[in-house]
């Protein structure tokens, strides 16, 4: 890549998420050695989704060259794990962010105390 990042880590959340890693996905198809990991805070993560988010989810991960499952079932604070682990193997943290309080807000906070670099989308 041109930028000379070539490993990619998506939260598997709804939205912006699923955006970035099928734009990943893409990107793949002329750069095959590019890296899509998939950060699943828990294993029932998408249990209770619309079936059309459903498949998203199951697609991207079929496609993903990793998926680093962080615990077995939810707990309260495992988007927050998930965010913490996804920062702490990135060099490069790209928010998409609305201003308001959010696990994305948390994630930028976290971010900031653990010095990396933040390219911020206000949307």
């Amino acid at each position: 890549m041109q930028s000379g990042f070539v490993h990619f880590i998506t939260g598997l959340s709804r939205g912006i998420d699923f955006d970035a890693a099928l734009y990943v996905l893409e990107l793949k198809k002329e750069n095959p050695g590019l890296i899509l990991e998939c950060a699943i805070p828990f294993l029932a993560q998408s249990d209770g989704w619309f079936a059309a988010d459903k498949k998203i989810y199951e697609y991207i991960k079929s496609k993903a060259d990793i998926n680093t499952v962080l615990q077995k079932e939810y707990t309260k604070n495992c988007y927050q794990k998930r965010n913490e682990y996804m920062v702490d193997n990135s060099s490069l943290v790209i928010a998409v962010y609305g201003g308001t309080q959010s696990g994305t807000k948390n994630c930028i906070g976290y971010a900031r105390q653990c010095g990396v670099k933040i390219n911020m989308i206000y949307c």
